[in-house]
């Protein structure tokens, strides 16, 4: 089922925008489809989100074996990624009546316990590889602009004939890194703001990755 808010697209309601940071592209599409909330999507990502839970928890308690590859934790944490957008933005924007998982607000909580004193546990440690960099929000966070550019100037709500050279030459890739980032999934948000304003996010979003020198991570 899906439970409809009763205020269409995320940006009529008032402050909705200004106060949520840009989602990044791909995660928080996945419990939300034409603008709407969908319930059965939310219970199924929960789910997810446990039963990964529980297998990190399980081979991390299995006595003298080693602790839970990092790939097993990595995936958990996107998961907890994203159910944790798709809660802000369903409470926040769809105004729907959810609640996170207990025990994984619970495990949110004991982490932060430990972070709060100086002790990295395994949840946290554990998601490291030797000379490997993890994923990174802010680059995601710029990249949604980009994509919502490409998406827009692809249907013809922002008149550019050239959208790739557009963009790769306001982050200062290639063509080839353009396109793959045209195949993400667009953030809702982003593209409900208006032409004027992701050209203008984009350019900014441009800046900031050349500047941080994102192409190389």
């Amino acid at each position: 089922m899906i439970e409809r808010a009763g205020i269409g697209r995320p940006a009529d309601k008032a402050g909705s925008t200004s106060r949520l940071p840009c989602a990044p592209p791909v995660l928080i599409t996945r419990c939300f489809v034409e603008d709407e909330f969908d319930r059965s999507r939310w219970d199924r990502l929960c789910a997810d989100e446990r039963a990964q839970r529980l297998a990190w928890q399980a081979q991390s308690g299995s006595g003298d074996d080693p602790p839970p590859a990092a790939s097993l934790l990595r995936a958990w944490w996107a998961t907890v990624e994203q159910l944790l957008w798709a809660y802000v933005r369903g409470i926040e924007v769809y105004e729907v009546q959810i609640a996170l998982p207990s025990d994984l607000a619970m495990m949110l909580a004991t982490t932060s316990g430990f972070l709060a004193v100086g002790d990295i546990i395994e949840p946290v440690s554990g998601v490291a590889t030797p000379g490997s960099l993890p994923s990174n929000p802010l680059r995601r966070d710029l990249l949604g602009w980009a994509t919502a550019y490409l998406h827009m100037a692809t249907s013809g709500e922002i008149a550019d004939r050239s959208p790739n050279k557009t963009v790769r030459e306001a982050f200062a890739v290639d063509r080839t890194t353009v396109q793959g980032w045209a195949r993400l999934s667009v953030p809702p948000t982003n593209v409900s703001l208006g032409p004027e304003y992701v050209t203008r996010k984009m350019k900014e979003a441009g800046a900031t990755y050349r500047r941080r020198g994102m192409g190389r991570w």
